[in-house]
């Protein structure tokens, strides 16, 4: 074990780790942050860490950590590289990853944008403009009930529920 957990804690305390996507998952060029870091250092990050195809080697080091919980990201320039193309393969990428994550008992905390967005959002304004806000919006009507099935115990959980808002509010919860 790293460190003595009973240590001033809870019993019930979870004790977890997390990355961006963005940060380890290696090969990410198609959303604003990779166009600033590439402007700001000569050094590229090409593979970074490698997450994206290492990702059972990254449970298998929070299982030896002990670890109960992970919080990562999803990365919505891979969800959807152009307005209103959805790429199924990654989506199945994040499922196959907070599945496994879930398979062995480890808590998952998931963040649909973690300061990056596709690059294509960002030459339309981004957040900055209100009538981006739809596209925002239809992002997360393909990924959130992709990713809601695992928190649910049924996937009539998910689609029963009245309303995009309450399945986004169980998910967060």
């Amino acid at each position: 074990m790293y460190f003595e957990k009973s240590k001033g804690f809870p019993k019930d305390f979870l004790w977890g780790s997390g990355y961006a996507g963005h940060q380890v998952e290696g090969d990410n060029y198609n959303n604003q942050w990779a166009t600033i870091v590439e402007q700001m250092f000569p050094e590229k990050s090409g593979k970074a860490c490698n997450s994206w195809e290492l990702y059972e080697t990254d449970i298998a080091l929070i299982q030896e950590l002990e670890h109960q919980a992970f919080r990562t990201s999803v990365e919505w320039c891979r969800i959807e590289p152009e307005p209103g193309v959805f790429n199924p393969e990654a989506a199945d990428h994040y499922i196959r990853f907070y599945s496994m994550l879930k398979e062995r008992g480890i808590k998952t905390f998931c963040t649909l944008v973690h300061f990056t967005h596709p690059l294509w959002f960002e030459k339309l304004g981004h957040f900055t403009k209100m009538e981006n806000w739809k596209y925002f919006e239809e992002y997360l009507h393909y990924i959130i009930p992709k990713l809601a099935v695992l928190a649910f115990r049924r996937s009539s959980e998910v689609t029963s529920s009245s309303g995009f808002l309450k399945i986004f509010a169980a998910v967060a919860a």
